[in-house]
Formats: C-alpha cells, sequence, structure tokens
C-alpha cells in the first residue's frame, strides 16, 4: 500500500473467498484510486479510504464484515455495528485480557 494521507482510514473487509472478486469490482467505483491490498485466499481486502460506510454497505450485501482498523482522528466506530456475539467477545476480552494489553482500543471497546 503507500503511505497515507492524514485523511485516510484503514479498513479491513472479510468476505468469503469466492465472494472478494464481485466485492472488489463493486467497490471499484467507489474506492477510485485509493490503495488496496486483496488476499484472495482469506477474502481479506485492507484498504485506505475515507469512504468507510460505502465499503461497509458492499462488505455487508456480500454477508461479511468491513472494520476499521485505524483512522487518523479515532472517532469512527470501529465496528459499524454489533455482530453477534458482541457481548461474548467483550466477556471473553474482560477475563483474559483484564488490563487491556492486547490490541488496546482496537478489538473490543
Amino acid at each position: 500500500m503507500s503511505a497515507a494521507s492524514p485523511s485516510d482510514t484503514t479498513i479491513r473487509v472479510g468476505v468469503a473467498p469466492k465472494d472478494l472478486p464481485r466485492v472488489l469490482d463493486g467497490l471499484a467505483p467507489v474506492l477510485g484510486d485509493s490503495s488496496f491490498t486483496a488476499d484472495l485466499a482469506s477474502g481479506l481486502l485492507y484498504v485506505r479510504s475515507t469512504k468507510v460506510e460505502a465499503v461497509r454497505l458492499r462488505a455487508r450485501a456480500a454477508g461479511g464484515y468491513a472494520v476499521v482498523l485505524n483512522a487518523p482522528n479515532g472517532k469512527l466506530d470501529v465496528w459499524g455495528h454489533r455482530p453477534d456475539g458482541f457481548d461474548q467477545m467483550r466477556t471473553l476480552k474482560a477475563r483474559w485480557d483484564a488490563r487491556g494489553l492486547f490490541n488496546p482500543s482496537a478489538f473490543i471497546v
């Protein structure tokens, strides 16, 4: 990926590997010249773009997700929605990482 500008946000998209080419086609007009890295085998796509909601919409339409990994202003909703099992994930994180040492403020907030 190229260097991010201060206005860019990094988004991780996850879909079934078979759906990733279709998601990429749908995102092409939205992303324009935004940089991205795709892993066709895993169905993961890493995008640098300020168009978070448009990326999320296309990921969710394919049965996937799009989470914000980092944002310059740090004020974006990381998840965009509460996935099934969110409360269980929060409980496990609190139990096994009570001091918040692992991936602070990036996973369960």
